[in-house]
């Protein structure tokens, strides 16, 4: 009897020590893979549905939320800086690699890392830039600026002083005006100084100005220097004028072909002058408006 017993003490004891193993063969590792974890440990080992980084799982011990930084697709669990930056720029954070510091143009929310291009601008006038929204090519706004380098179209139109002490007018005027203010090649006096009776003529023929009929003790008559409708020149020059004369005849119509212009239309080959229609190339009926029943054309 005492045998029976101490033999099934040491069959309990057996199945005692085997339990355990028969357990830990029994779990069934997680499908997170991390070392350690199995189906039925109490954690969460699906994937996170804020980050949804690859290898990143709920039960991994990272923080899964959106970064403080605020740009797209940050997270804090992705291993980057997401300190904020004060550039303005969308998307920008610390960890970007970029800088954030402000232009060396010092115009308003412009920085180093918003794309554009900070240096001087080509036009050369100072505190210029190439960012600016405005055209640098250095073209000046009027040839008769007395500017000391004369103004930009960049500038855009800045005052001139039309100074007394140096026969001025006393006014103040645009750039773009500074013809208006300029000195007359023929007699030396501004053109705003009127006081040789000015320096405008219809013919345009610089000896034929006002000025230099006063200044020969001549009297100007502005009807002497009006201009043809033909030809466009003045009346005061040494020629003839009229149809045929000055300009010459239209062959189809017998008009004048006025300022040189000539009335055949090489295009199409007609004469604009006796032909119905405009004399255009239309993409629709792929030919001239003038040689179809057109009516994409308006007459």
């Amino acid at each position: 009897m005492g045998k029976k017993i101490i033999c099934l003490l040491a069959l309990l004891a057996l199945v005692c020590l085997a339990l355990p193993g028969v357990a830990q063969e029994e779990r069934v590792a997680a499908w997170c893979g991390l070392p350690g974890h199995y189906v039925g440990d109490g954690l969460d080992h699906h994937r996170p549905e804020s980050c949804w980084i690859t290898g990143h799982f709920l039960c991994d011990g990272l923080n899964h939320d959106k970064a403080v930084c605020g740009v797209f697709k940050h997270y804090n669990c992705d291993g980057k800086a997401h300190g904020k930056v004060n550039c303005g720029q969308y998307g920008h954070c610390a960890s970007d690699g970029l800088t954030h510091e402000p232009a060396p143009c010092g115009l308003r929310e412009h920085t180093l890392c918003d794309g554009r291009s900070h240096e001087p601008a080509a036009c050369g006038v100072a505190g210029h830039y190439a960012c600016e929204k405005r055209a640098h090519t250095g073209a000046v706004l009027s040839k008769y600026c007395d500017a000391t380098p004369q103004h930009r179209v960049c500038e855009g139109d800045p005052e001139h002083y039309c100074d007394p002490a140096e026969g001025g007018c006393g006014k103040t005027y645009r750039c773009s005006q500074s013809n208006a203010h300029t000195a007359c090649r023929m007699c030396g006096l501004l053109w705003c100084d009127r006081s040789l009776g000015g320096h405008e003529t219809p013919c345009g023929v610089a000896s034929h100005r006002p000025c230099v009929y006063t200044m020969n003790g001549k009297t100007y008559k502005r009807s002497e220097h009006e201009t043809c409708g033909y030809c466009g020149k003045g009346y005061c020059l040494d020629m003839a004028h009229g149809n045929g004369i000055c300009v010459k005849t239209c062959p189809q119509c017998g008009g004048p072909e006025r300022y040189g212009c000539n009335h055949y239309q090489e295009d199409c080959g007609h004469y604009w002058c006796v032909t119905k229609g405009p004399h255009l190339w239309c993409d629709t009926c792929r030919n001239y408006a003038c040689k179809t029943q057109c009516g994409h054309i308006r007459q």
